[in-house]
């Protein structure tokens, strides 16, 4: 339901800066495999918002960097 109601504001552009990772933390769970392209785009939106924020929340939640794109991003902008 989180992605149902964010994922439009995200489409519109009118998502904030934690609506934002609410969408990425959420797509995170529940539907990475269904929509790789948006989960993406909202994830490098996430880091372009708040860098520091997003280099924790990946580091946090490792599990996201099995996703080579993901690490990637995470390894350039975040310094590992």
């Amino acid at each position: 339901m989180t992605t149902d109601f964010l994922l439009p504001k995200f489409e519109k552009k009118k998502l904030n800066e934690n609506g934002v990772f609410v969408l990425a933390q959420t797509m995170n769970f529940y539907s990475t495999n269904s929509n790789p392209e948006i989960y993406q785009s909202v994830l490098e939106l996430a880091l372009k918002l708040n860098p520091e924020r997003w280099c924790k929340w990946v580091n946090n939640d490792f599990q996201i960097l099995r996703n080579h794109k993901i690490k990637r991003i995470y390894c350039e902008s975040c310094g590992h």
